[in-house]
């Protein structure tokens, strides 16, 4: 994404982005590359480049949030209606973000990377709830959450072990 130079209505510039390099030398935002399925960080150590944008469904760049009513960058899905949303326009409202984890069965084990947090193990996902969502009977992980038993951090175990993220906002 490129920095806009263009003044607020209050005379200001707008906050800089949090970027980083994709594989195809344009710039990606960290937290839309976390919530995108579709993408991942080619080093989870230093979140870069970011991979997969080419994957990301031409449908997804097309639909309009139903936030902002845009459709400037791709969009995610809410975990459970499927509402589309930027990601940044889900994380400044009153949506829920966190991440899932859901069991594998036995026959899968071999296929996809399993974590185990808080008691908890199977494939993790990053996602977006809608405010409309009743989330007492779902666990969802928050970001920042601090696993009881290790004492790692949940977002460092899902870029460590699993090495993806999910949606983007891509700017050229």
């Amino acid at each position: 994404m490129r920095e806009s130079t263009e003044l607020d209505a209050n005379g200001d510039l707008p906050p800089r982005q949090p970027l980083k390099p994709t594989a195809n030398n344009n710039w990606a935002h960290v937290t839309c590359a976390i919530f995108s399925p579709e993408t991942r960080f080619g080093s989870s150590k230093h979140l870069k480049p970011v991979e997969g944008i080419g994957s990301i469904l031409p449908i997804r760049w097309n639909q309009v949030c139903s936030l902002c009513e845009e459709t400037k960058g791709a969009t995610i899905n809410c975990h459970d209606c499927k509402l589309p949303v930027h990601v940044s326009c889900a994380l400044r409202s009153e949506f829920t973000a966190g991440f899932d984890i859901q069991p594998v069965k036995g026959s899968r084990r071999d296929v996809v990377q399993i974590v185990s947090f808080g008691g908890e193990t199977g494939v993790m996902t990053a996602a977006v709830w809608c405010p409309d969502h009743d989330l007492r009977k779902t666990i969802v992980h928050p970001l920042t959450e601090i696993d009881p038993i290790t004492q790692e951090v949940f977002s460092l175990i899902y870029f460590t072990d699993l090495d993806c993220l999910n949606d983007l906002c891509l700017d050229v």
